[in-house]
């Protein structure tokens, strides 16, 4: 059985919000892990140093990166999903 046109939006719907929730918290801790100084990164009982957190922080920004391309790929999918059902509910061809 074959799932419908609604289900498999649903279904990518809910991928989208996950992915975009995914990329707020990538950009986030990208942004923390730059925050700071010596002192208030050791007074919260960091031990890493300041390059560490800098290299920190461009790993969680190259992640970031990779999830806003699948934001933007679910984003895409489902306007093709959505665009192609639009256009068989009113009766024109693909």
């Amino acid at each position: 059985m074959n799932p419908s046109t609604e289900d498999m939006l649903a279904f990518l719907r809910s991928k989208l919000a996950e992915s975009q929730k995914a990329l707020r918290a990538r950009e986030q801790s990208a942004k923390v892990w730059r925050t700071g100084d010596e002192k208030t990164w050791k007074a919260a009982g960091c031990k890493l140093t300041k390059a560490q957190r800098i290299k920190e922080a461009d790993a969680q920004a190259r992640i970031s990166i990779k999830c806003r391309r699948e934001v933007d790929l679910f984003q895409a999918v489902i306007a093709a999903v959505d665009g192609s059902n639009a256009e068989l509910s009113d009766g024109k061809a693909l």
